[in-house]
């Protein structure tokens, strides 16, 4: 079920619908992209959020819109009716992916060497329609919390005038 609920969850912080996404990217445009690397995993598996800069000056701001939002949802803020359609997305979405057999074959595949059993798909899809508000903020209290954070910065060198 956690991959279910870190898929949920990704969307539910960072994705197109989300107030992150809505605040950074779209209205104050102080990120290039925002994204949560996820997939299905068979064991505990990193919740890494990416936030490309527009300019290295807005770090600070992003990174207090990103831990305000983590910290709502620890709180047990959660929108039931968002995490609704979230689940409806991407389990519509996946299965609209499968357009081919080959698609559907590969799928079956993944999903079957990721998480073991022949019927793992099948599976995910319903753990996807299963996942509560409850269960997003019982994972974000356990594992989206400050000591198990690990913040990683690239940042160009400065070019020859002195600025990235």
């Amino acid at each position: 079920p956690d991959a279910a609920i870190q898929s949920i969850l990704a969307e539910y912080l960072v994705g197109d619908t989300s107030p992150a996404y809505k605040e950074l990217v779209l209205e104050k445009q102080l990120v290039e992209s925002l994204s949560v690397s996820t997939s299905p995993h068979r064991d505990p598996y990193l919740f890494p959020i990416d936030a490309t800069l527009q300019d290295e000056k807005h770090r600070a701001a992003v990174d207090a819109t990103l831990r305000r939002d983590v910290k709502a949802l620890v709180e047990g803020k959660v929108d039931a009716g968002r995490v609704k359609a979230i689940q409806d997305h991407l389990r519509y979405g996946l299965l609209m992916g499968m357009d081919t057999p080959r698609d559907v074959a590969i799928d079956l595949a993944f999903y079957a060497g990721v998480m073991g059993p022949p019927d793992a798909l099948a599976s995910y899809l319903k753990q996807l329609g299963a996942v509560t508000p409850k269960q997003l903020t019982a994972f974000a209290k356990k594992y989206l919390i400050d000591s198990n954070l690990t913040v990683l910065t690239l940042t160009p060198k400065p070019a020859a005038g002195g600025t990235p």
